[in-house]
């Protein structure tokens, strides 16, 4: 594996890493996602928008595919 330094606290922070595929966007994120609301479980109440609406986990709709960008359409 190849290390990767990283810079944090507003730059008054370095640390090495571990590099590995991000998960912070695309499929990628949407299957971590999926993961993390099975982790959590059903009966959990969820804050959402500014804090100012609350949902409960089980209501919560599946992450949706997107459609890939990189077709071209006619």
């Amino acid at each position: 594996m190849t290390k990767v330094k990283k810079v944090g606290g507003r730059g008054t922070i370095s640390y090495e890493k571990d590099e590995k595929p991000e998960n912070w966007a695309g499929d990628s994120f949407r299957e971590e996602q999926k993961d993390r609301l099975k982790k959590a479980g059903k009966n959990i109440t969820m804050h959402i928008g500014r804090g100012d609406r609350t949902i409960k986990l089980q209501d919560m709709p599946e992450p949706a595919p997107r459609p890939s960008t990189l077709e071209i359409q006619e």
